[in-house]
């Protein structure tokens, strides 16, 4: 018994710095996906020069941002987010391209200042903007993250399973494992398990199904379920 003890610890532990580990990595490259936005807009054919010149200005504030930010200070950073955050304001409250791409930039640099309020804010309101566009799962998606930073367990799930739902979205193996990983934290095993193995049986090539099959296999150790 102490053996498979220590085993289910392990294996508990390792899954938990799994997670760690990609979901840094997922706050940090949502930035990229900004400049992804702009194919859209060319492919859509823009030419209202409103969304142009809104389109303009975020690029240029995302540029000033990002350019040649490797060693920076901190100091510097901090100005450099303070000048992007004003250059999109006008903007946050604008419809199509131009909101989505606005309040998606403020969300990132309010995650880089830990103002997870403010980026859970941004992102709702881009994806509230267009249920059609592709970023609508990844503004939901992320959103949850921003929950549970503020704590706010239940949201999170509510937020995961709307953009596990979203069709084709390419991250929703890991909405549905991190609605199930929020469950098992707050104690409500039953549903947890009832994700992981919804992972399980509709992504059963994808690494958060890997992951997700561990944790029933540690529930079930444990005593949590049958």
């Amino acid at each position: 018994m102490d053996r498979e003890q220590k085993e289910t610890n392990s294996l508990h532990k390792s899954v938990e710095q799994f997670v760690l580990r990609r979901r840094r990595a997922l706050l940090v490259c949502f930035a990229g996906v900004l400049a992804a936005a702009v194919a859209v807009c060319i492919a859509a054919g823009i030419s209202d020069a409103g969304k142009e010149k809104g389109l303009a200005a975020i690029d240029s504030a995302e540029y000033a941002l990002t350019a040649h930010s490797e060693g920076i200070s901190a100091e510097d950073e901090a100005v450099r987010l303070s000048k992007a955050e004003e250059a999109v304001a006008p903007y946050l409250l604008k419809k199509g391209i131009v909101g989505i791409r606005a309040n998606m930039l403020a969300a990132d640099i309010a995650v880089r200042k830990n103002d997870f309020s403010k980026a859970l804010e941004c992102y709702a309101r881009a994806a509230g903007i267009s249920r059609a566009s592709y970023t609508y799962a990844l503004c939901m998606y992320n959103a949850g993250v921003c929950c549970e930073e503020l704590g706010r367990s239940s949201d999170a799930v509510t937020y995961y399973d709307a953009a596990s739902s979203a069709k084709d979205f390419y991250l929703a193996a890991r909405a549905v494992f991190s609605s199930g990983r929020v469950s098992e934290s707050a104690g409500d095993y039953k549903k947890a398990s009832e994700y992981y193995q919804k992972a399980v049986d509709l992504y059963a090539d994808d690494e958060w199904a890997d992951v997700s099959r561990s944790r029933l296999i540690s529930l079930k150790a444990s005593g949590k379920i049958d």
